[in-house]
């Protein structure tokens, strides 16, 4: 199902990637705040995925997969060092979901096409969105990638406890 050119979702594009970019290079290096980022704003679009998939009706939604993953990875509901890894894993996918259609989205297709594939719309106001959708884009893939990038150069957490079957260190092997 095709929707309308909403003014609310194409103003919620800038308007999300500036606050995502603000929190996300005030972060710094800090876990806490890397992590507390990563997670609100890949809950935030999944919450935007599953409001066009379900709500709206784009059958073609696929963001909430992965942005849910991601959410859910870097909410550290895995522990310190799963929690990295499955971060990792979780941008990798968002990354992989945005780069799968970026060819036709970003070089293949002009606004006025973008405009009249993704909302039937080629108009001014439909041109205009699919500029600005090219814009959050190109912003959102950089964004996934930095915050990949962030979370790759985290401190080394220590790696989980391997068990050896023994209930305590002080145990000695028979």
């Amino acid at each position: 199902m095709v929707t309308a050119v909403s003014p609310v979702a194409t103003a919620l594009m800038p308007i999300s990637q500036a606050a995502a970019w603000f929190f996300l290079t005030r972060s710094g290096d800090d876990v806490a705040a890397v992590y507390g980022t990563v997670s609100k704003a890949a809950a935030f679009y999944c919450a935007w995925a599953l409001f066009k998939k379900f709500i709206e009706g784009e059958a073609r939604e696929l963001g909430h997969i992965s942005m849910g993953t991601l959410a859910i990875a870097s909410s550290g509901v895995f522990g310190p060092y799963y929690s990295k890894l499955a971060s990792i894993g979780g941008c990798a996918l968002v990354l992989l979901n945005f780069g799968l259609p970026a060819y036709y989205i970003l070089i293949k297709w002009n606004a006025s096409k973008l405009a009249q594939v993704v909302k039937n719309d080629t108009s001014a106001t439909g041109v205009l969105w699919a500029y600005i959708f090219k814009i959050y884009y190109v912003s959102s893939m950089i964004f996934w990638s930095v915050a990949l990038y962030k979370i790759w150069k985290l401190p080394q957490l220590p790696t989980p406890p391997v068990s050896s079957g023994y209930s305590s260190v002080n145990d000695k092997e028979p």
